[in-house]
């Protein structure tokens, strides 16, 4: 697979869809899938160990530091100009997802989806190098 196949989003985007076509390619893969950017990372204990809770679903997980919030400088105007509303929520992140099969493969299309809709809007072409964090707050 090769991000080629995926000319109508941002390359930093293509992630989410080259992991829809592997994970869809990998029928033992059932869960508990954990997706993760590696600068986004640091594994204290093993997050699949015994004492971890259960995953079902999608999780979703919040930015750590108090500032990332849908008012800092790299959401704020991309979600007022696009989505029209002023908002101060916590981010999520787009750097750690986890869920079972069927939740992480509706997550992935659902992030395609929502790039391909930006990518097609005139008012989300923006020069800075495309951080995913924007579009995860509004799945």
């Amino acid at each position: 697979m090769c991000a080629q196949n995926y000319a109508d989003i941002k390359m930093q985007w293509t992630r989410f869809a080259l992991a829809k076509d592997w994970l869809e390619e990998c029928k033992p893969c059932v869960g508990p899938i954990l997706l993760v950017d590696v600068r986004d990372t640091i594994f204290q204990v093993n997050p699949f160990g015994p004492d971890s809770p259960q995953i079902r679903g999608l999780h979703l997980f919040q930015e750590e530091h108090q500032s990332r919030t849908t008012h800092h400088w790299m959401t704020k105007w991309q979600i007022g100009e696009y989505k029209a509303v002023t908002l101060n929520e916590p981010s999520l992140t787009a750097g750690a997802v986890a869920g079972n099969r069927s939740a992480i493969l509706k997550y992935l299309e659902m992030m395609y989806k929502e790039m391909k809709e930006w990518m097609n809007d005139p008012k989300c072409h923006f020069e800075i190098s495309g951080d995913d964090r924007t579009i995860t707050y509004w799945l």
